[in-house]
């Protein structure tokens, strides 16, 4: 995942009931970081397997989900990556749409 796939994908916008962001299947993602937004949100750290990138990543309303993994879980993920601007930062972020945890791990 690159930014400049990122930039291109947000040039199919707007997205909506006729024209659905396009979604994206990423296995054996370690949680490296988490914290709690809200009650019912989860922002996250993760890193990609055998590899030394790390993503931000948020999911609304995922500890509504039932049994939400903690940091060190494996799992994989349904997202849409975006461009975040939060003041003068700007960011790739992964917008989590859905989570299972990857083979056996729970």
């Amino acid at each position: 995942l690159v930014p400049d796939l990122v930039v291109a994908l947000s040039k199919l916008e707007p997205f909506g009931i006729n024209n659905p962001e396009p979604n994206f299947l990423a296995r054996n993602v370690k949680i490296l970081k988490q914290s709690i937004i809200n009650r019912s949100h989860l922002h996250w750290k993760l890193g990609a397997k055998n590899t030394n990138m790390t993503f931000n990543a948020i999911g609304f309303g995922l500890l509504n989900h039932g049994n939400a993994p903690v940091v060190g879980d494996t799992i994989d993920i349904i997202y849409f990556p975006r461009i975040n601007v939060y003041g003068d930062n700007i960011m790739m972020q992964l917008y989590i749409k859905d989570f299972v945890y990857s083979g056996s791990n729970r």
